[in-house]
């Protein structure tokens, strides 16, 4: 991983830099460092990196060049995919962006150029940000695109210059001048254009004065990450994504069988053929050794990180597993949606190890509803059949995931939040086919053929 000294890590999009215990992430997109997929997940992989060492203290981002710090989210991207790609790339750049604003680390946007749309939106998750002085793009244009900000830039502007002001600046999708955004409390700081870097490192140093320290381990990236890429496997049967975790976790690091994990769950996201989510453990994967060793705090940020994720995911995602599991792999279970065991399990057998001392049995599990049974004699194809319900064309796998999305996530918000994202996912649903679909065939006396549309 990084070392402190000086030493650069390289990326395609992305470059970080080590000045004593600040990283400076470089934006590098040129012209104008737009968002694509392949740059938000450079950015995440250089966030878990920050996640996982406690000696960096402070992150300031910046856009490489001197006209653009991030023109938002890329254009020509959006125009050229399909909308399930579209929707998934929200949703993954609104994660990595709460991993970044969640940081331990104090985060600095110095913001160097043209700031716009989902480029503000990056500066936003800082802690703080600081601007050059110049006259330069700087707002949320969005609405003459017809979208709005869709990466959380709605609700931190509206908690930053309160609601009026921001449902101006919005709906009139105007930019404003450097000066007004300090004015409105937007930019902490404008400073001079010559040697603007280096004034946003020794902003950033004086920030850190009253900033907590981290604590923790650090945790050699290139020691965990190395060969964790063929510990989870992703395919697709028909309309089912399938991950499966090797018995080579057995012998691998927590942090790497994680690792390797969530780059399976976003091969599986962006599948659009995929319409239910299927993570398989084979027998000692992720069992009941994955106890937490030297970088047990790490593994933990991580696995919560990745636990989030399966609950965003706009599909059904179930768990198959054959016996004990650890405590990561007993938070990443109680994630998912459903828990699928074979029959053959003893009652007494200890499946959830849920906290500190407290394990729930295979029968305690069964009783309380975590766990569904299948049979044991054609394992993982039982818990395939099991599957179908979701994933046959009779089966509206949208409505299905949206369901998901409206209980999972939505009762995590206060209830009146929950309610309007339950209305705004049934109000997508009625857009699409699949509604039509439905209530054609139920007019029509005849079983409906949904598409996941």
């Amino acid at each position: 991983m990084l070392s402190l000294g000086g030493q650069r890590l390289e990326y395609r999009f992305v470059e970080v830099r080590l000045e004593g215990a600040v990283a400076i992430v470089t934006i590098n997109d040129p012209p104008a460092n737009t968002l694509t997929y392949h740059l938000v997940l450079q950015l995440e992989e250089a966030f878990i990196d920050v996640l996982l060492d406690p000696r960096i203290r402070a992150v300031v981002i910046t856009g490489a060049g001197s006209r653009f710090f991030c023109g938002g989210v890329n254009i020509t991207m959006l125009a050229n995919v399909s909308d399930h790609y579209k929707s998934n790339f929200l949703v993954y750049a609104g994660e990595v962006f709460q991993l970044i604003e969640g940081s331990e680390a104090l985060v600095v946007a110095a913001i160097n150029g043209h700031v716009t749309g989902g480029g503000l939106e990056v500066g936003l998750v800082a802690d703080r940000r600081v601007a050059t002085e110049g006259s330069y793009n700087f707002g949320f244009p969005e609405v003459r695109l017809g979208v709005i900000p869709g990466l959380g830039g709605t609700q931190r502007l509206a908690r930053l210059v309160g609601h009026r002001r921001a449902l101006d600046l919005i709906t009139h999708g105007e930019f404003l001048p450097v000066i007004e955004a300090k004015r409105l409390g937007i930019i902490d700081a404008v400073l001079p254009r010559s040697g603007f870097l280096a004034k946003a490192l020794e902003y950033t140093q004086e920030q850190l004065a009253s900033h907590p320290p981290r604590t923790g381990r650090y945790v050699d990236r290139g020691a965990w990450r190395a060969g964790a890429g063929a510990l989870a496997g992703y395919e697709r049967q028909g309309r089912l994504g399938i991950i499966t975790l090797s018995n080579a976790c057995r012998t691998a690091t927590p942090l790497q069988a994680l690792w390797s994990l969530n780059q399976a769950i976003l091969a599986a996201r962006y599948d659009e053929k995929a319409e239910a989510l299927l993570i398989i453990f084979g027998p000692g994967a992720l069992g009941p050794q994955d106890v937490y060793g030297s970088e047990d705090d790490a593994a933990s940020r991580y696995a919560k990180y990745i636990c989030q994720r399966i609950q965003n995911t706009p599909r059904l995602c179930v768990l198959g597993f054959q016996g004990p599991l650890g405590p990561l792999a007993s938070e990443l279970a109680l994630a998912c949606d459903f828990r699928l065991a074979p029959a053959e399990l003893q009652p007494q057998t200890p499946l959830f190890n849920i906290a500190a001392g407290e394990l729930l049995t295979f029968e305690l599990a069964r009783e309380r509803g975590l766990v569904r049974v299948v049979a044991a004699d054609s394992w993982p194809g039982a818990a395939l059949d099991w599957m179908s319900r979701f994933t046959s064309p009779h089966a509206a796998a949208k409505a299905i995931g949206y369901a998901k999305l409206a209980i999972v996530r939505g009762t995590q918000f206060p209830e009146e939040a929950g309610r309007l994202l339950e209305w705004h996912l049934q109000e997508q649903l009625f857009r699409g086919p699949d509604a039509s679909e439905g209530m054609r065939a139920y007019l029509e006396k005849r079983t409906a053929t949904f598409r996941g549309e």
